[in-house]
């Protein structure tokens, strides 16, 4: 972080605040520097991660108009493209083979937010995704991932934990995806809703609540919502394809 290096890179490139109103101005166009910047109010501090951006770049003299918006609205921006940069959030898979695959040259104008197209990239996602080595595979997701960090089409401003409920004192063959600290049933995982069973006995506990079957039937359905809110907000594209 240093506001003093981004002024002195600024003035390199021509944009200088010729007004003295506070804001830089294009060279080429001499209109102001502002920038339009959607935040998603739906993704837990995304809102106030904006706000912290507009205080920043408004030291070194850019205007950022925060606009906060619904995940439908964002959608709307996404697709339209009438933005300057946004903050939204992605969900991957226990796979990583989808997150690189948004990235790839030919979602220009689809899944590619930023319409980022990279030859080496490229060259290593068709790496990535022939070779049966799993060790090989592995290395050259992690130089993907480094490459992505280092040319920047995105920039990453948190790994926010995703939360979830669940019963094991009612239900046995919790399967988390990958293995250990992985998703139970979020993050496309459906291992779960096909291993769980009824705990021996649980049916037989008094309980003012719901019996078993009907948790049961609530976590396949609320996992089943969860899944596809996802996939139609942000994957019908690639499964219309």
């Amino acid at each position: 972080y240093d506001p003093e290096a981004a002024r002195a890179l600024l003035d390199e490139a021509g944009y200088v605040d010729t007004d003295g109103d506070g804001v830089r101005e294009d060279p080429r166009s001499g209109r102001p520097l502002s920038l339009l910047m959607p935040a998603s109010d739906e993704t837990t501090g995304a809102v106030d991660a904006g706000r912290l951006i507009v205080g920043y770049l408004k030291e070194i003299g850019i205007e950022v108009r925060l606009q906060p918006a619904s995940d439908a609205k964002m959608n709307d921006y996404w697709t339209t493209g009438d933005f300057d940069m946004y903050i939204w959030y992605w969900s991957g898979d226990p796979d990583p083979d989808y997150q690189l695959w948004v990235f790839t040259s030919g979602q220009c104008g689809s899944w590619s937010d930023g319409c980022w197209s990279d030859p080496t990239y490229d060259r290593l996602y068709e790496q990535q995704r022939s070779t049966f080595d799993r060790e090989e595979r592995r290395e050259i997701v992690f130089d993907m991932q480094r490459y992505v960090y280092e040319q920047l089409p995105g920039i990453v401003l948190a790994y926010p934990n995703s939360l979830a409920a669940y019963r094991n004192d009612r239900f046995t063959g919790w399967k988390p995806v990958p293995a250990g600290d992985g998703y139970l049933i979020g993050g496309y995982n459906y291992n779960s809703l096909l291993t769980l069973r009824p705990v021996e006995g649980a049916a037989r506990r008094s309980s003012p609540g719901l019996p078993p079957w009907a948790w049961a039937a609530g976590i396949v359905v609320a996992a089943g919502a969860v899944a596809l809110v996802a996939m139609r907000g942000r994957r019908s594209a690639r499964d219309d394809a």
